[in-house]
């Protein structure tokens, strides 16, 4: 076998090579060139900016000239510090690349290293003012002694994190560099911790990042479960998630409301030089005590007028969502509703100012009493807090009316605003309610605000029917147990829920923000499903449901696929819901069911008759009495968190093979229900093609009609009244 000598050509070829910018060589004598044999024992020792570029990257070429300026100058001026400029040519150093994380369409990227750790990745950076920014910023992290000095939102990681949020405010931002909503929501932190973090340093509040596939542990530690998440951190206390957009406006009103809301001295700004740049909004009040909307509504008054409300499907859901309302279903030509109608009347005049009385005709509401399961005349049934109570089967007396509204008001009112909530009885009521939700307002004893809110808020929480959810204090202590920091003098709104306390962030003085809070916090993130709310939670939208087998031997791999569904639960908000605005964030519910006390629904449901099959994952959606108890690949749900958010994602968008839980008759019905809906979508986008479909349809069943038709004319006689008479003699 001859072996061809190419010595001279390769000599050629690296010369030619090496000539290329950025090629095995350094744009700059300040900037190593980093490779497979020297990148690990390079970067053990100090603090490195490595520079990802490659051959065919346009913006990596631009970028060599201020790279050189850069690192020339502050190479020399970090000189003490230990800190280096690196670079990695991908089209040569492919493997390091990729072994790094580096994706070549995401060049050039910047790479921050400390003793062989990677702190920060940047990708995209190109710009020269926007590197000397990064590389300052990262300058100042070297220094960790006084973060009064630091950039404008500092890099954390396992090693500063406690010694910088131990006291002081801060706000930190948690994320991944492989999170498309991450990279979204960085040039909002950018621009929000540029323009406020100046300002806000003489309060003590400050900016953190911090990468979570670098810092994992940390992340975890401070139960950091989806990307991004922000975090407020008080003297080394977590506070509270910020839970609004991540955009530059909401983020800065967010940071300008936490002076007032921690109550920062005046004392305090005197200190500082920089005191006369904090905006007027920034600054403390004069007076503690928290501002309440001025029209704030009074104690609201029910049935003014004293009459019989007629309802219809227009307006019933809107009205009964909000109150006290007792209905009377009937029809104009029923004896008996007949009879109850001047009982009615005189119901309305008695309860006049406390409770709406109405009527639904169901002859001209027929859907809308179908819908209330109405099944004969007259049905009477009480409204409140979300809660349908029936009128048994007393006498339709005044009398017996008014004694069953005060016990279904009375006992709608059970664990709500109407208990006076103090240490002595707290306790005892969130072990209670453990598996439910809390939400307490805090007022302080003796401020003249104090009555005015806990009217709005039992307003509000009466129109989002959560009334019964809601208890409010005056005591202290029950505000210590459940936010331990908080300023006593400040109210304060909190949902506890999954054995945590969150906080309302929002301000007091708008109602609508409250009723959105407490309609978005709401539900557990994961309930299990009970003979209480087996209703409400059977018929949601979508409902991710886990079965599980308590007293089965597998219980690690219960409480492991517990964990997951609280994650997929948590997750679903930012990396569904606000990727598409359509949707809410109780779109998704999230359960357990117990296989032993629901074998027989469950098995005739979803057809679940081995106990082997446990624990499983199943995706329902009642309205269209369908499941998902596989995953677009036809295999079982897993049960990981990965794999039960991606089943979740393919059955809501439809990618995943449906089942039907009414039996193979109406899935037949339902399966050509979708068809036809199916085509008139496609009727509507595109008419043309549908009316040629149809004129196609039309004229094969002519056709066909004028063949058989043809036949006809020869088979069948046409004046003999026998076959015989078609045959011909010779």
């Amino acid at each position: 076998m001859e072996i061809y000598d190419a010595t001279v050509p390769s000599v050629l070829l690296f010369a030619s090579l090496t000539a290329l910018p950025g090629v095995n060589a350094s744009t700059s004598e300040n900037s190593k060139a980093l490779n497979r044999d020297n990148y690990e024992d390079s970067t053990k020792t100090g603090n490195w900016i490595i520079k990802y570029t490659s051959d065919d990257c346009k913006n990596c070429l631009e970028l060599n000239s201020a790279w050189t300026r850069i690192s020339e100058q502050y190479s020399k001026s970090f000189g003490e510090s230990q800190i280096y400029f690196g670079e990695i040519n991908c089209s040569d150093q492919s493997d390091l690349c990729k072994s790094n994380g580096i994706e070549t369409t995401s060049l050039p990227t910047l790479e921050w290293i400390r003793l062989g750790q990677k702190l920060d990745t940047k990708e995209n950076l190109y710009e020269e003012d926007t590197i000397r920014n990064y590389v300052t910023n990262i300058k100042r992290n070297t220094q960790p002694d006084d973060f009064s000095k630091l950039g404008n939102s500092i890099i954390l990681g396992q090693d500063n994190f406690t010694q910088a949020a131990h006291e002081n405010i801060w706000l930190i931002k948690n994320y991944s560099p492989r999170c498309p909503h991450c990279k979204k929501m960085a040039p909002h932190w950018t621009q929000m911790t540029n323009d406020l973090a100046a300002k806000v340093a003489p309060l003590r509040i400050y900016f953190g990042e911090i990468d979570c596939i670098k810092y994992y542990d940390l992340c975890e530690k401070n139960k950091v479960e989806a990307y991004p998440t922000v975090q407020l951190w008080r003297n080394g206390v977590y506070v509270e998630e910020y839970m609004e957009d991540y955009e530059v406006e909401p983020m800065s009103k967010y940071v300008l409301g936490l002076a007032k809301r921690f109550n920062i001295p005046d004392t305090l700004l005197q200190e500082h030089k920089d005191a006369k740049e904090i905006p007027d909004d920034v600054k403390p009040p004069q007076n503690p005590e928290h501002q309440v909307a001025a029209h704030a509504p009074e104690e609201p008054v029910w049935n003014p007028d004293g009459k019989v409300i007629d309802l219809t499907s227009l307006d019933f859901k809107e009205k009964t969502n909000e109150g006290p309302w007792f209905v009377k279903f009937y029809a104009p030509w029923c004896p008996h509703c007949q009879q109850l109608a001047p009982i009615w009347e005189k119901l309305a005049e008695t309860v006049k100012g406390k409770v709406n009385i109405a009527k639904v005709n169901c002859d001209n509401e027929g859907n809308l009493c179908q819908d209330n399961k109405i099944m004969g005349y007259p049905t009477l049934k009480f409204f409140m807090n979300g809660k349908i109570t029936p009128f048994g089967k007393d006498q339709r007396t005044v009398k017996n009316f008014q004694e069953f509204i005060a016990k279904t008001m009375a006992d709608s009112s059970v664990g709500s605003a109407q208990i006076k909530l103090e240490l002595s009885n707290f306790m005892q009521l969130k072990k209670d309610n453990a598996q439910k939700v809390m939400f307490v307002l805090y007022t302080p004893k003796d401020a003249d605000s104090s009555k005015k809110l806990q009217t709005s808020v039992k307003y509000v929480a009466q129109k989002a029917q959560l009334f019964r959810y809601l208890y409010i204090t005056e005591d202290e202590y029950v505000l210590k147990n459940v936010e331990g920091s908080g300023n006593p003098n400040l109210p304060h709104l909190a949902v506890i829920k999954d054995g945590e306390a969150k906080l309302y962030s929002g301000s007091f003085d708008k109602l609508d923000q409250i009723q959105q809070w407490l309609s978005d916090e709401q539900y557990p993130l994961v309930e299990e499903i009970s003979q209480e709310n087996s209703n409400d939670l059977l018929n949601s939208n979508y409902l991710v449901l886990a079965a599980i087998d308590p007293t089965s031997s597998k219980s690690q791999m219960n409480e492991e696929l517990i964990r997951s569904l609280k994650t997929v639960a948590k997750n679903f908000k930012t990396e569904y819901v606000e990727s598409r605005h359509s949707y809410k964030s109780n779109f998704v519910r999230f359960a357990w069911i117990d296989t032993q006390k629901w074998s027989g629904y469950l098995e005739r449901v979803f057809n679940f008759k081995s106990s082997g099959k446990y624990p499983a994952v199943v995706i329902t959606k009642a309205s269209e009495n369908k499941f998902y108890d596989t995953d677009s690949s036809g295999k079982p749900i897993p049960l990981t968190a990965d794999g039960i958010y991606g089943a979740m994602v393919d059955a809501i968008d439809g990618n995943s093979e449906a089942k039907y839980t009414a039996g193979p008759l109406i899935a037949t019905l339902n399966q050509l229900k979708e068809k036809a809906g199916q085509f008139r979508k496609v009727a509507g986008r595109h008419p043309m093609y549908s009316i040629f479909f149809i004129g196609s349809i039309i004229a094969l069943v002519l056709y066909l009609t004028r063949r058989r038709d043809g036949r006809a004319s020869v088979l069948l006689p046409l004046h003999g009244n026998h076959p015989s008479d078609l045959v011909k003699g010779d």
